[in-house]
């Protein structure tokens, strides 16, 4: 039976708590009923649900710097993904229902014709609300896009990123190559490949089932991997609360085990056993070389060679700059198609505090430097000729160039911690580094040169979220190597790394940041269920 929605508020009610992720199941089975006998109800459910998703990412883009300065809480941030809620988005979707109503009456009556073919005979489930420009889909006729409605069904990710938000607001970031069901409005299945879930509170519930495996969110952050035959499949909680279910051959629920923060659970198919442990902070944990990541790696590759432009965000570059010194714009530059290197910039604060990171967040310790930078922020040994790294104390740096950051003043990199965590899907915990001066050189100029090397000075810095986590100001060769040992927070969003040139200028400033390294947490295994 067809519903009259204009003068239905019952039915408007539904809807709009089912697209605010506060209806129950039994509303949800309410309203799949009431679609499936009318195609003109679909679709409108369909547009309604797209342009509340709309509105959702636009407000999302203009007050998500603003929201996370003034709460300091990042916690929950994403890949690209933040909800949110109040007022504003309250009184924009009330206006955008209206004009759905309006568009209703003119859709259901006689003169208006028969539905347009597009309406499918199932509810949508989600909505595709990003992915990645290298992005390839499979098994679909149509050409996903931003904001596309997703019905039952698989979606295949061949290679990229993607990101999927349900009707409950509970948000799943696929990484290809990855095939992920969508089996309901707050529920899905993972085929093969990795995921990793954000779910507010009003999705609590969640599910996502691998094989045997189903993984229920308590709130509000898991990541789950299983192979294609779902020999092995694994769940590492990144925040909050999950319950972890084996299942029998029919589905029913063998054994349910609730997992914290940290702790990790692994089901074994030929062993029919889950194997439970934790992530700990122990030195045997994933490492991420950040020189590796300036030169286009994932952290792991050993890639060197390349660099960045501090003064455009170019990236992958292997020669010198035409012109060596420079003024920076005082602008932060994003760095593309590099999602674990968020943006470069020249620190300088004579006009203001700086833009630091893609979130907006300002910093305004620096100083007055000049504003100017000398070449790029070289992975390894710089290509120019006229760069002779030297030596310290002994040692010969253009022979170990390549470990190390080649940082001379003035230049800031910006590292995404959670692109970090999520291509990884384990925690980051500290970062270590050695910064060196290579002075003296053979071919510095004698009103430079003292025997010390304490001629010439500069600061180092490690900005996290637009806080001081480390600083060394004025330090010069004689100092020696500058130990950096900075823990790092769950929650932590963006990392920078700068170096500036102190009081005295930027001329001869050869600093080295040697073995960046960022370690994440290590799983460490427990007991096995009996």
């Amino acid at each position: 039976m067809k519903q009259t929605i204009g003068n239905n508020t019952e039915l408007i009610a539904l809807i709009e708590s089912i697209c605010a992720g506060e209806g129950s199941e039994a509303q949800r089975d309410q309203l799949a009923g009431l679609m499936q006998d009318d195609a003109v109800l679909r679709r409108f459910y369909v547009d309604y649900m797209q342009l509340h998703a709309h509105l959702r990412w636009e407000l999302r883009a203009r007050r998500l710097a603003e929201r996370e300065m003034q709460s300091g809480d990042v916690r929950k941030a994403t890949w690209r993904a933040r909800l949110l809620t109040g007022s504003v988005l309250a009184v924009a979707a009330a206006i955008m229902l209206a004009g759905l109503i309006g568009w209703y009456y003119r859709a259901a009556s006689p003169e208006s014709g028969p539905p347009a073919s597009r309406v499918g005979t199932t509810p949508p489930v989600a909505i595709l609300t990003d992915f990645s420009a290298d992005a390839e889909f499979s098994g679909t006729s149509e050409a996903m896009k931003l904001g596309g409605v997703l019905e039952h069904g698989a979606l295949n990710l061949k290679a990229g990123k993607a990101q999927v938000m349900f009707n409950s607001t509970a948000v799943v970031d696929l990484t290809g190559p990855c095939a992920f069901e969508l089996t309901g409005l707050n529920r899905g299945r993972l085929i093969k490949g990795r995921l990793q879930a954000y779910v507010p509170a009003q999705a609590k519930g969640f599910s996502v089932t691998a094989g045997r495996l189903r993984v229920v969110d308590l709130g509000t952050r898991f990541s789950l991997s299983t192979d294609e035959a779902h020999e092995h499949a694994q769940v590492r909680v990144l925040e909050g609360r999950v319950r972890v279910e084996v299942l029998s051959a029919q589905g029913e629920v063998v054994s349910a085990h609730e997992l914290d923060a940290y702790q990790v659970a692994e089901w074994s198919s030929a062993e029919q056993r889950l194997t439970f442990g934790s992530m700990a902070s122990g030195d045997e944990g994933i490492r991420v070389d950040l020189a590796d990541l300036v030169a286009g790696g994932d952290g792991t590759q050993d890639q060197r060679g390349k660099a960045l432009d501090p003064v455009t965000g170019a990236s992958g570059m292997t020669e010198a700059a035409a012109a060596p010194s420079r003024s920076g714009d005082h602008r932060f530059h994003p760095v593309k198609d590099m999602p674990m290197v968020d943006g470069v910039f020249v620190p300088d604060n004579k006009h203001g505090p700086i833009q630091i990171d893609s979130l907006g967040r300002r910093f305004n310790g620096f100083g007055d430097t000049g504003g100017e930078c000398y070449d790029l922020i070289w992975s390894g040994i710089p290509p120019d000729k006229r760069v002779s790294p030297g030596s310290l104390k002994g040692v010969d740096y253009a022979g170990r160039g390549d470990q190390w950051l080649w940082m001379h003043p003035n230049k800031a990199v910006t590292f995404d911690l959670a692109a970090v965590e999520q291509h990884y899907a384990v925690p980051v915990r500290r970062l270590t580094a050695e910064a060196h001066y290579l002075t003296p050189l053979k071919n510095m100029p004698a009103a430079f040169r003292r025997a010390d090397g304490s001629s010439l000075r500069a600061d180092l810095w490690v900005i996290v979220d637009g806080e001081t986590r480390f600083v060394k100001r004025g330090f010069c060769a004689a100092d020696g190597p500058i130990v950096v040992d900075v823990p790092l927070e769950r929650g932590d969003r963006m990392l920078t790394l700068a170096v500036t040139g102190g009081v005295d200028g930027i001329e001869y400033d050869w600093v080295v940041v040697e073995a960046p390294t960022l370690h994440l947490w290590t799983i460490h295994e427990m007991p096995k269920t009996p």
